[in-house]
């Protein structure tokens, strides 16, 4: 959680490389956590953690020097939320706001096919969870 609060001057190339490369490691780790719970019945013990991840993919959203790895990682992770733990009131809250609509649009919109991909199903899986009763 303290690592994802970290932040690149818009003016140093390097820092905002090395920024990406550990959003990317942490958006990858929360969503192997999210899976191994899910595999183990484990999630709620999740869910408190939510808001704060769902804090740093708001910074990630708005985060003009993101780069397509970190998009396609955060997408992954909220398909997988929304997947998991989409049933839950609360999530379903967190996932509708307006900064997840917007990162999905922009990785369905990627040059890469893989994150157009990740964002298809991960939108999927974000209706599917807000629909659901």
């Amino acid at each position: 959680m303290q690592a994802s609060s970290t932040k690149a001057p818009p003016d140093d190339e390097d820092l905002i490389e090395y920024v990406n490369v550990l959003r990317q490691s942490i958006l990858e780790a929360y969503t192997g956590i999210v899976q191994g719970l899910k595999g183990g019945n484990k999630l709620p013990l999740f869910a408190q953690f939510v808001p704060a991840i769902l804090n740093f993919l708001r910074d990630i959203a708005e985060d003009a020097n993101r780069d397509d790895g970190v998009l396609k990682a955060a997408v992954a992770l909220v398909g997988d939320i929304a997947q998991a733990m989409g049933a839950e009131a609360e999530i379903k809250r967190h996932i509708s706001q307006p900064f997840v609509e917007q990162m999905l649009r922009d990785a369905g919109s990627s040059p890469s096919d893989t994150t157009r991909e990740i964002a298809s199903w991960a939108n999927s899986a974000v209706m599917h969870a807000v629909q659901a009763n």
